[in-house]
């Protein structure tokens, strides 16, 4: 995987991961993907699975991103179907 040297600040601060910043920006390469149903909020999750590591990235409504590394995929999968089930039982209760 290749890594950046000096990684620049920006939307993207702290990433020394320049793969992980392509497949950001392109899309196709994301396993899964959630939002929130309402409209006027970025907050938006991606699950990445790459061939020795997945990731989980967020992106906040100000458009910046982090993420959490996983060292393998069940290990994400099953970070990622607790987040999406907190994440739905959230907004549907401030939907109420």
């Amino acid at each position: 995987m290749p890594y950046t040297e000096n990684p620049s600040l920006g939307k993207f601060e702290g990433n020394y991961s320049q793969w992980l910043a392509e497949v950001l920006y392109a899309g196709p390469a994301l396993n899964d993907e959630w939002s929130p149903p309402h409209d006027g909020y970025v907050d938006w999750y991606g699950l990445i699975d790459g061939r020795r590591h997945s990731w989980i990235v967020h992106e906040d409504n100000d458009g910046f991103y982090s993420y959490t590394e996983y060292s393998n995929k069940d290990e994400a999968n099953n970070a990622w179907a607790s987040l999406v089930q907190n994440l739905e039982k959230e907004y549907e209760e401030c939907a109420q």
